[in-house]
């Protein structure tokens, strides 16, 4: 699991070497891509706070990206937030770690009116 885990944050590092603008996780359940799945032998959420480490040693800012039920264990690792369709599966509250510490939480709604949530 290490070996997977150093690939994909070998990856990660390169584009902040390429890119250097910011960094973007995701909860990477069903989404192939070259960080497709990292995983790290230890408890869960390291290889998560490895990537943010790793982004704010290069004076990055990273976001916990649809990873809701780890947000009060990763929050103080993240800068901000992204979430989607918080108020379609009546999840907003979990977040609530992150508004609580001053740091942003974005969401994207895909259906329904603005309305309805704003």
């Amino acid at each position: 699991m290490r070996a997977a885990f150093a690939i994909g944050l070998g990856l990660l590092l390169a584009l902040f070497a390429a890119l250097a603008v910011r960094a973007e996780t995701d909860d990477r359940a069903g989404s192939p891509g070259p960080l497709a799945y990292v995983t790290v032998a230890g408890a869960p959420g390291d290889g998560d706070r490895a990537l943010a480490a790793a982004a704010h040693a290069r004076g990055l800012s990273i976001a916990l990206k649809n990873d809701v039920d780890q947000v009060a264990a990763l929050q103080p690792d993240f800068d901000f937030a992204i979430v989607e369709q918080c108020y379609e599966y009546d999840e907003c509250g979990l977040t609530a770690p992150f508004t609580k510490a001053g740091k942003a939480v974005l969401d994207a709604e895909y259906s329904g009116s603005t309305g309805s949530y704003c």
